[in-house]
């Protein structure tokens, strides 16, 4: 919605400490998301103001987070496989298996 434009940095270390705080979490209960990517973040709410520099610019209101997608999420105490990311997300060398 903003032309691919990215957020300002203070709006970036507030997703940020809410998405590290989310995985310290789920590690402290022992779970491993395995799938942690920008698709698995979500905005709480999606309402938005404009920038007063750039009224095509939007600002969301509110800055709240979730982490979404546990679908494979693991136990870090079970077994998993040792390929656990998305495969459009995985490394070369994960896929050539180097």
């Amino acid at each position: 919605m903003n032309d691919y434009r990215g957020f300002t940095l203070a709006l970036v270390k507030k997703f940020a400490l809410q998405l590290l705080t989310a995985v310290s979490f789920l590690h402290a209960n022992g779970l491993i998301h395995t799938d942690l990517k920008l698709e698995n973040i979500l905005l709480v709410d999606g309402s938005y103001t404009y920038s007063s520099n750039d009224n095509s610019y939007r600002i969301p209101i509110l800055t709240d987070i979730r982490l979404i997608d546990f679908g494979g999420a693991t136990f870090s105490k079970d077994h998993h496989a040792s390929i656990i990311a998305t495969r459009q997300y995985r490394a070369p060398e994960v896929v050539l298996g180097w």
